[in-house]
């Protein structure tokens, strides 16, 4: 994270997205945008060293680079609906009005879906598990989009294809969560 805050650039005007990592050390924002295009930053990853102790300064704040965050969502033309991070926030999703679209930490796309997915506004999750862009176990490798007929498609994050779907009773209209099952 190259980048610093420069509030009077980093100003969200409409509806905030906010994706946290389940290791809790990238966090990233989502904007729906009032113009045709939104802007996704990322942020504030902690400095780990070998051994895996935190360091007493805690956070090490920063921001995504503006011209990434530019390139990601302006190559796809979207508003953000929703947003996601993997384990390690190394993968995430962003889910726009015509389809989902993958990127690693320095919001470079790495691949899209857009089958059956346009018109849906729920939100976008990656599997609970899913640890690294590298990873390719098609058990966790997975993300979590809703349509707007009633599904949920489940995407492999390693091809981008659709995996499954799985129906479901009502349209989802806001964030979408996926966690393990209970026991």
């Amino acid at each position: 994270f190259a980048g610093t805050w420069a509030p009077d650039r980093v100003g969200l005007s409409d509806t905030t997205f906010i994706a946290v990592s389940d290791d809790r050390n990238v966090v990233g924002f989502g904007e729906g945008a009032t113009a045709q295009t939104g802007r996704i930053f990322l942020c504030c990853t902690r400095n780990y060293p070998v051994g895996g102790v935190p360091p007493q300064e805690g956070l090490v704040l920063g921001v995504s680079q503006e011209i990434a965050v530019t390139d990601l969502i302006n190559n796809a033309s979207e508003r953000v609906l929703g947003l996601g991070l993997n384990r390690d926030g190394s993968l995430g999703v962003a889910r726009g009005t015509q389809g989902a679209y993958f990127f690693t930490r320095d919001l470079r796309l790495q691949g899209q879906f857009t089958q059956g997915v346009a018109g849906g506004v729920g939100g976008a999750a990656l599997h609970p598990d899913h640890q690294s862009v590298t990873t390719s176990d098609p058990v966790v490798t997975l993300a979590f989009i809703p349509t707007a007929n009633q599904t949920i498609k489940i995407i492999n994050t390693v091809h981008f294809f659709q995996s499954g779907e799985i129906p479901i009773r009502e349209d989802v209209v806001g964030p979408l969560r996926a966690v393990r099952p209970f026991a």
